[in-house]
């Protein structure tokens, strides 16, 4: 029997370094004017950065992605896990939030990313979405 190895470390890799350039965020007002064709029948990674400190790693399908960061930015949702209350004591500090965002080809493919990027991520920032490592 032959098997096959599929090495994701390269994708994770550059997900790493994209998550990790700063040029990357924008606010949530930004983030608003997107087009919502940019997401639609692809995966999404998100992050939440305070401060430019990485805070959450989430995923979410293309199509439902605005109404998901609605549910962490304006209203939350009681079926999910949002992070609207964190969000909010942390903009009523004073602290500026700010989000970035990997598109997957296939929406399948986030589920990998995300938890490859919680493994990497959970040992250097103090993640809100520790419990998943």
């Amino acid at each position: 029997m032959k098997l096959l190895k599929i090495a994701i470390s390269e994708v994770v890799n550059e997900g790493k370094k994209f998550v990790l350039d700063e040029n990357n965020l924008i606010s949530y007002d930004e983030f608003l004017l997107l087009k919502s064709t940019l997401f639609k029948d692809r995966g999404v990674v998100y992050f939440i950065f305070v401060e430019k400190e990485l805070k959450y790693i989430g995923k979410s399908k293309g199509k439902n992605f605005k109404q998901r960061m609605r549910n962490h930015f304006i209203t939350k949702n009681k079926k999910t896990a949002s992070k609207l209350d964190k969000i909010r004591k942390e903009i009523n500090a004073g602290k500026k939030v700010n989000l970035s965002f990997l598109l997957t080809e296939k929406e399948s493919f986030r589920s990998v990313i995300e938890d490859e990027l919680i493994l990497w991520f959970k040992d250097k920032y103090e993640l809100w979405n520790q419990q998943k490592g």
